[in-house]
């Protein structure tokens, strides 16, 4: 027997409901997480007249376009706050006219979110989201759980976080945080917050004040990509830097060389380095360091502390020698090949090395320092495990010797402690604003220190290091090619060469692919910035 229009629109709107909400969001926090329990509270904020008003003609006094610019701030925020790809709110049931119904029926958004987006492109995104949510609408509340419960889908997952329009109409009542826009009793527009108490009401009305900067925010700054736009107010940002100038209790740190395992572990098949067609893995990266470190630890007495010299060209294999000799528990001491032989002379003997690793024999070694070929353990059976810790991160990572421009080099000796510290913040700021892995360029020398903050922050996101040979590196033309062959998200150049950079690729008709650029090491001039 066939079945009617009806029946049939009811079982496509049934799987279409069925099938999203089998897919779970991102678990939220744990104080939002699950059925709500306990004790409820409203916070309220009345919205600037002069916001509304600046809403309601980016929507063209469309009620339903209005409904998709308030919930799509919504979305923007809990994602700055709690940054997830995917973020499910719990909506009411609202018709093709932007009106709530009281029906009783619950339905659910999905956010998808990284920090490439333009603030506009959230937009768009949600309001296809909305038309498919207004599209399958048509079903019977009680119907609607009976079909989701039958699946086996356990809804209070995606509770986390309710949107409410002109009325709280039940939603409140089901997700742990709701975010309700109307109208008080002058029509003026109104938020209400509904939260569980264990929430800090404090908390809540900040809230509160964050989404009202979004909105204000939003159309201004449509262009602006989401890692970028801040809804924090000039006020509060400058009570943050002020706070900011205490020192803060560092946590406990692991050495650099446990967290390269670690991500060995989690992403083996990853690529970890790449020049030209040349590219290793991270477990290729990883049990290449290990044998050679079972080499300088069995062999050479690599102890913690010990500084090993590290000479070579830019390669994949000078790399995975940086890597050996920290998991062996020593401190690399990079050596360029370039500089002057009394300048290279000065650096050996000054950092009191006894092993020097290199890609080739090195001339007039001084008396006391072994050289190691950087390959010397790719032939022979040790193992490609790591060794054993035998250091902290209170011990040396690296020696990094200065220009010596006002005398003699100096050696400067930092912990791994030191560059946890620096690769923690690089990871909350840019690597981890992403639900993919970051490509970055290994722009400075290893003598230099950006170079740290190019090498490990990348790697320690399971992120991909471009290394390109010194002649490419010196070469705006080849730079930019890379640049744009290797898809780089993260650039972390000096303004010189930045400029030098723009030049060829205007010259070539291309534009920097990148996400970020980091830039230091010089004055920063506005001609720079406005050409950028």
């Amino acid at each position: 027997m066939l079945s009617t229009n009806k029946e049939i629109t009811q079982e496509l709107i049934a799987a279409y409901w069925t099938t999203k909400l089998r897919f779970p969001a991102y678990e939220a926090p744990a104080l939002y997480y699950g059925p709500v329990a306990g004790e409820r509270a409203v916070t309220a904020l009345a919205i600037d007249p002069v916001v509304a008003e600046q809403v309601r003609a980016m929507a063209n006094n469309n009620p339903l376009a209005e409904y998709v610019i308030y919930l799509s701030c919504w979305s923007v925020l809990l994602y700055k706050y709690f940054p997830q790809p995917h973020l499910r709110i719990a909506v009411g049931d609202v018709d093709p006219k932007g009106i709530t119904q009281q029906t009783g029926s619950l339905f659910f958004f999905d956010g998808r979110f990284n920090g490439s987006l333009l603030l506009k492109e959230v937009l768009e995104q949600a309001g296809r989201e909305v038309s498919e949510i207004i599209t399958h609408r048509d079903i019977n509340a009680a119907d609607f759980t009976e079909r989701i419960t039958a699946a086996g889908i356990n809804i209070n997952s995606s509770l986390a976080y309710g949107f409410a329009w002109h009325t709280a109409d039940g939603v409140a009542e089901r997700a742990q945080l709701t975010l309700e826009v109307g109208t008080n009793a002058s029509g003026e527009m109104l938020l209400r917050l509904h939260y569980n108490t264990a929430l800090n009401g404090l908390f809540a009305r900040q809230l509160l004040q964050h989404y009202s900067a979004v909105l204000q925010a939003f159309y201004p700054q449509r262009k602006q990509l989401l890692a970028a736009f801040s809804y924090v107010p000039l006020d509060e940002q400058a009570a943050l830097l002020r706070n900011g100038e205490q020192a803060a209790p560092f946590a406990a740190a692991q050495c650099l060389q446990e967290q390269l395992s670690l991500i060995a572990q989690q992403y083996p098949q990853r690529v970890a380095i790449v020049q030209g067609n040349e590219s290793i893995t991270y477990s290729e990266l990883e049990a290449r360091a290990n044998r050679l470190a079972h080499l300088l630890r069995r062999d050479y007495g690599v102890t913690p502390n010990m500084p090993v010299g590290l000479q070579g060209l830019r390669s994949p294999a000078l790399l995975a020698g940086l890597w050996a000799i920290l998991k062996a528990g020593g401190a690399y001491v990079p050596v360029d090949p370039a500089y002057p032989a009394a300048r290279r002379q000065y650096l050996l003997t000054d950092s009191g090395m006894q092993v020097l690793l290199s890609d080739e024999a090195v001339a007039d070694l001084p008396n006391g320092i072994t050289r190691v070929a950087l390959d010397a353990a790719a032939h022979l059976a040790l193992p490609a495990t790591a060794p054993d810790l035998i250091n902290s991160a209170s011990d040396l990572a690296y020696i990094l010797y200065t220009s010596g421009t006002t005398g003699q080099p100096k050696g400067v000796r930092i912990t791994h402690r030191n560059v946890q510290h620096l690769a923690a913040w690089l990871s909350a700021t840019i690597y981890r604003q992403h639900d993919r892995p970051l490509t970055a360029m290994l722009t400075a020398s290893l003598n230099f220190d950006a170079s740290v903050q190019q090498l490990f922050a990348p790697l320690f996101n399971g992120g991909t290091l471009v290394l390109l040979k010194e002649e490419e590196r010196r070469d705006p033309a080849a730079y930019i090619r890379s640049l744009i062959a290797h898809k780089v998200d993260v650039l972390d150049i000096t303004p010189s060469y930045l400029q030098a950079v723009l030049q060829a690729a205007t010259a070539a008709g291309e534009q920097l692919p990148v996400l970020y650029t980091l830039v230091g090491g010089e004055a920063l001039n506005s001609t720079l910035i406005r050409q950028y």
